[in-house]
């Protein structure tokens, strides 16, 4: 009888230390890596390419290639924000509209309230690692509310399920990048440059033309209100859109 007390206490000493130790771990990568960056060497504006400071990850972006793009439009979102997730098919939808005309790039900021919201854009960035950012953006917001107040390790096993409907192709290599410095590296530069002096993000999602910010998330509210903001900034770097129907 005493040893069966014994293997008791000692499975639930084993069980208890693994617990702390992976709450530790976490906690160490949540850690903030920018406070050294000086954002000031960056055209914050525009198309941010692979660097030391951002992991060697560039913004992810779609449509025109950044150098010949005259307009670009950038939104910021935290993953874990209900408006983003509730303005995802508005905003995204009316961007792959347009997406010929201007270079559309995804930025996040992490929001500390928001306590799952660093996991959530690491499965995003690890996704866009294997050329799957906009799949898995669509997916984590859509799946919002099953991730948002879930452990550490349940939410981890939803990111995995989501990156395997989205067929991402090495889903090993997908758990590894979700954990790693480089794409934690990404999400802190990310953040540094929205709360930057030129961006100043104070809500989300908010998006800036050429960096000239629109936070209202009414004008976002619809496709039609959206539309007009984008067709405005177009004509006002004379681009063509009358090839493009509005809705």
């Amino acid at each position: 009888m005493e040893k069966k007390k014994w293997f008791i206490f000692a499975v639930v000493c084993l069980a208890t230390i693994g617990f702390v130790f992976y709450l530790a771990k976490d906690q160490k990568r949540n850690q903030d890596t920018s406070e050294n960056i000086d954002t000031s060497k960056y055209d914050i504006t525009k198309y941010i390419g692979p660097n030391e400071d951002n992991g060697q990850i560039g913004d992810f972006y779609k449509g025109l290639a950044p150098e010949k793009a005259k307009l670009t439009t950038i939104e910021v979102f935290d993953s874990q924000c209900p408006g983003c997730a509730g303005l995802n098919p508005t905003i995204d939808g009316v961007m792959e509209k347009y997406k010929d005309k201007m270079t559309y790039v995804s930025r996040s900021i992490v929001i500390p309230a928001h306590t799952n919201s660093l996991a959530a854009q690491a499965a995003i960035i690890a996704g866009g690692l294997q050329n799957k950012y906009w799949e898995m953006k669509t997916a984590v917001l859509e799946k919002q509310n099953t991730w948002g107040l879930q452990n550490i390790a349940d939410r981890t096993n939803t990111f995995y399920e989501i990156a395997k409907s989205i067929n991402i192709p090495n889903l090993e290599q997908f758990k590894n990048d979700m954990s790693s410095s480089r794409v934690k590296k990404k999400i802190d530069f990310d953040t540094k440059i929205a709360k930057s002096d030129k961006m100043e993000v104070k809500a989300t999602p908010s998006i800036f033309f050429n960096g000239d910010s629109l936070s209202d998330t009414k004008k976002m509210g619809s496709k039609e209100s959206l539309e007009t903001l984008i067709r405005e900034n177009l004509e006002k770097v004379k681009v063509d859109i009358k090839d493009i129907k509005k809705y």
